[in-house]
């Protein structure tokens, strides 16, 4: 029994053992999410200070948002449940600040109204034989553009030569004749 006991006791400490590396890898996870969190509410908190017009604010926003959500998704489901509420805090605070500057800025807290009524990942591909037709349409416009070049072209060396033509003399008008004497002498 004792020996039953003492084999038991380091497996017992083994797991746990395992059990506790795990969560202290959960933790590392948890506090490096934390630390790109601040490095990227920083840097957008300096860009938001620093904006000069409200046009941009959207927009900048806008990545912002893609890129906090791409930074989310690098780590395991629920990473962030495993922070502290120290850090839980300061992030908090980071995101009270980002969004008074943002509130700052008139244009800032615009929504973008979506106006499609559907999902747009069924846009129309078109099929070969469309594909085709507008080639064909495509390959008729070259070539009613070039025929039309190749007209200008041979009509100018024609135009070019009636200029060089020396204009044909047109006849001078004759003198004009004095009238005839008058018999009388005066």
């Amino acid at each position: 029994m004792k020996l039953k006991l003492l084999l038991c006791a380091p497996l017992l400490l083994a797991v746990v053992a395992c059990a506790g590396s795990g969560d202290e890898e959960k933790e590392d996870r948890s506090r490096e999410l934390y630390n790109r969190s601040v490095r990227l509410m920083k840097s957008y908190i300096d860009s938001l200070r620093h904006l000069p017009d409200t046009v941009d604010v959207a927009g900048l926003m806008r990545r912002y948002e893609e890129r906090m959500a791409a930074l989310n998704m690098e780590f395991p489901p629920g990473t962030d449940m495993l922070m502290t509420p120290d850090l839980n805090d300061n992030l908090f605070k980071l995101t009270r600040v980002l969004t008074r500057l943002r509130m700052r800025h008139p244009g800032g807290m615009e929504l973008i109204v979506d106006t499609l009524t559907g999902d747009t990942i069924d846009r129309h591909l078109p099929t070969p034989e469309e594909l085709a037709k507008e080639a064909e349409v495509k390959k008729k416009a070259l070539e009613a553009k070039a025929a039309k070049a190749k007209k200008e072209a041979a009509a100018k060396p024609r135009q070019e030569a009636a200029a060089a033509k020396p204009a044909e003399a047109s006849p001078t008008p004759a003198a004009p004749t004095p009238p005839p004497a008058d018999p009388s002498g005066e």
